[in-house]
């Protein structure tokens, strides 16, 4: 898959970001980090066509295509595995859902960021 949208990281030359698969295969990012991904612990996430997002404990997590600064990462890089978004200060995040060329944030106090 191009643009890194799989999250398991660069392998072989710069073009091909993600190896491809056949199968479900672990994005190994979070069990490395002690991260959880569970709904009961502010777990959350959603998929566009090139980019993903996903929501750990009240943090973003996001990898893909990052065209349009639909990361919010604040350029436009490919990132291939999950990197988190710093731009939230001390609000949690507990939703999130991806677009075609944008993501948007749901915060526990219920604001929204885009």
């Amino acid at each position: 898959a191009s643009n890194g949208r799989l999250g398991h990281g660069p392998v072989g030359s710069e073009d091909m970001l993600d190896p491809c698969v056949s199968e479900p295969t672990l994005v190994d990012f979070f069990e490395r980090n002690r991260l959880l991904v569970a709904p009961q612990v502010h777990g959350f996430m959603s998929c566009g066509p090139s980019h993903t997002a996903v929501v750990v404990e009240g943090r973003v997590y996001v990898w893909g295509c990052g065209e349009s600064h639909r990361l919010g990462l604040g350029d436009e890089a490919h990132v291939s595995t999950p990197t988190l978004v710093v731009s939230f200060g001390t609000e949690v995040v507990s939703q999130v859902a991806c677009g075609y060329t944008h993501t948007l944030f749901v915060t526990d106090h219920r604001w929204l960021f885009s």
